[in-house]
């Protein structure tokens, strides 16, 4: 089982506003796992765990607490591992969209706070994940909101272990153009994204 998802959304003028975005955000997640109140693997409890995070006011919003949404991916990720039999994998791109957000908007401090605890429940100590791999511009640093993980490693576009990971390659390129019936394109593709180095590819 896989839970896919990037925070490149979550932003607002205000902490509050972005604690809603990122509720809608996890609620929404947790929706594409409804078959979860049917299973037969889960117990009463463990399916109003789930119901929990679905959630909503009148208007939409998700009702989940600070503390539930913090804990959330983690409660999906034991849920799941339990229906499957299998750990989670767990794939966050643009992890740090958030903070860049924050940052601009003054509540930086609040924004990393829960960043942090939201991280350290589904990534640390977490039985049910078999692994994650967290995608964005800002270097991980072992400070700041990832203080409390440890066993993780940093890729960069200049490492080779995982070159061929970034971007596309001529041939990948050439086959996405003829998928899409955009080959006359490739000439002009190629003058504007041609030339980027990942490692040695």
């Amino acid at each position: 089982p896989v839970i896919s998802f990037t925070l490149k959304n979550i932003e607002g003028q205000s902490f509050g506003e972005v604690k809603k975005s990122m509720k809608y955000l996890i609620g929404t997640i947790a929706r594409q796992y409804s078959f979860l109140l049917e299973s037969e693997k889960l117990n009463v409890v463990e399916k109003e765990i789930y119901r929990a995070l679905l959630f909503t006011n009148v208007d939409g919003t998700f009702q989940m607490s600070d503390v539930a949404l913090e804990k959330s991916l983690y409660r999906l990720t034991e849920l799941l591992e339990k229906h499957y039999h299998k750990k989670v994998i767990v794939l966050i791109d643009e992890y740090d969209v958030p903070l860049a957000k924050a940052n601009q908007n003054g509540y930086y401090d609040e924004m990393a706070l829960l960043l942090r605890n939201f991280f350290e429940n589904v990534l640390k100590t977490n039985d049910s994940l078999e692994f994650a791999v967290l995608t964005g511009c800002l270097r991980i640093a072992k400070e700041s909101i990832f203080t409390g993980l440890n066993n993780f490693k940093v890729y960069s576009i200049t490492d080779a272990d995982y070159d061929e990971m970034f971007g596309f390659n001529d041939k990948e390129v050439k086959k996405m153009l003829l998928t899409f019936h955009q080959q006359e394109k490739y000439d002009e593709v190629k003058e504007w994204y041609d030339g980027y180095r990942f490692g040695n590819a």
